[in-house]
């Protein structure tokens, strides 16, 4: 009661990779329950989430596959490393962010030559937003390496962003 949100995610985004440089990810319970914990429940905690996300930084040394960031899609796993037959989350942020943004998530699983449509997701921002965050979960079938890209597309008002590709090695 009475704090700072917006204060609490940019400190958060701050003391996670100097304090906890294993973390590769971040969850939010993003819900108006006994508070309002929701990210866009003001535009300073949006703004401060945004600005936190497009910024953040894994440590290369813990082996995440963070994309690197730039003005775009970005792209990172909570589980670089998952076992089967556990499913994991791919979540990134599109930069800026205007209404009626898509990232579209392709997935090159293991033996295949060829990229296939795995989702779309919405990133659910508002015309003039800095940036907006996306999710997805994916249950992997069969062990091996998987390239997913992320891919901006949507909004034809302005040209589509460089795609980020990361892969993750299912055991």
């Amino acid at each position: 009661a009475g704090g700072d949100k917006a204060a609490w995610i940019t400190d958060m985004f701050k003391v996670i990779p100097s304090s906890f440089p294993r973390i590769a990810g971040v969850s939010w319970f993003d819900a108006d329950k006994e508070s309002d914990w929701r990210i866009e429940s003001d535009s300073a905690s949006l703004a401060a989430f945004s600005a936190g996300a497009a910024a953040w930084q894994a440590d290369p040394r813990a082996g995440s596959p963070q994309a690197p960031i730039a003005s775009g899609v970005t792209i990172a796993t909570n589980a670089p490393n998952p076992r089967l037959p556990v499913a994991f989350v791919l979540s990134g942020a599109l930069t800026p962010s205007l209404a009626g943004d898509v990232v579209a998530v392709s997935v090159q699983k293991p033996g295949a030559i060829r990229w296939s449509y795995s989702s779309a997701r919405g990133t659910y921002g508002s015309s003039g937003t800095k940036g907006t965050l996306w999710w997805y979960r994916y249950a992997p079938k069969v062990r091996g390496l998987y390239h997913f890209s992320a891919a901006f597309s949507g909004d034809t008002s302005r040209s589509p962003s460089v795609s980020r590709t990361i892969v993750v090695t299912v055991r």
